[in-house]
């Protein structure tokens, strides 16, 4: 079912911000909620997750970019950048919130980032994190919690078929052995 672009707050938030980014050159990939339901089964999501490669020095033409139809504080892109957290944009009109995660440079999120797909997302042009990245990110994600909501997300992007030897790769790595295991066994 296609989704009505032009009356949804998130997916004009989500145009419009991917839209800014793509304008200037910043790396990027779409993450979190709004992947999974590009991949599998929609659910809700409040916010749209965001990597970004960003570097010091850059905090003052990225609150640029987003002006003056963003909130977006340069005290917190600087703080996220030199700490590699993130930081959010508040899009003013539509009242919708987009959070920047640094992009961090370990192995994992290296792999993950260089590994991004451009894609059409409901006719939204972007770049978002593969599939297989975001099985292994939510079970990180999820790993000392155990959250059931990870978990069933786990499971529902496994149900649609998924690059088996890369993930489990990944699940060795990062020693995430038991919740592959509670993931594939549908509890």
């Amino acid at each position: 079912m296609a989704i009505n672009m032009d009356s949804n707050p998130q997916y004009i938030v989500l145009r419009d911000a991917c839209a800014r980014l793509d304008r200037a050159g910043v790396q990027y990939m779409v993450t979190g909620s709004l992947a999974l339901c590009y991949f599998a089964e929609p659910r809700f999501t409040r916010d749209i997750d965001i990597v970004v490669d960003l570097e010091v020095g850059e905090e003052r033409p990225f609150v640029r970019l987003f002006d003056p139809d963003y909130y977006i504080r340069e005290e917190a892109v600087r703080s996220a950048i030199k700490n590699k957290t993130m930081f959010n944009a508040l899009h003013m009109k539509m009242a919708f919130k987009v959070d920047f995660i640094l992009h961090k440079k370990n192995v994992f999120h290296h792999s993950e980032f260089i590994r991004r797909e451009r894609v059409d997302y409901n006719g939204v042009p972007l770049s978002i994190i593969s599939k297989a990245d975001l099985i292994v990110a939510k079970m990180h994600w999820a790993k000392d919690s155990f959250s059931e909501l990870q978990l069933r997300d786990v499971r529902d992007l496994m149900a649609t078929g998924y690059d088996a030897d890369y993930v489990k790769t990944w699940v060795k790595t990062l020693s995430l052995d038991a919740i592959f295991e509670r993931a594939q066994r549908h509890e």
